[in-house]
């Protein structure tokens, strides 16, 4: 019974931590991919006003 009440803790633990992990790197990606489109733009608007 204490080996299986472990597991199923572990398990919640785990599953607690992949949500997380998860989230921060959607949180992550969605920083990454904004700030390379604000890049981008900031380029294409640089090469468009420079010529």
């Amino acid at each position: 019974m204490v080996g299986n009440k472990g597991m199923q803790t572990s398990f919640v633990f785990w599953l607690l931590a992949a949500l997380i992990i998860m989230l921060v790197a959607l949180l992550i990606i969605n920083s990454l991919t904004g700030f390379i489109n604000n890049a981008g733009n900031n380029v294409g608007n640089f090469l468009r006003f420079g010529t």
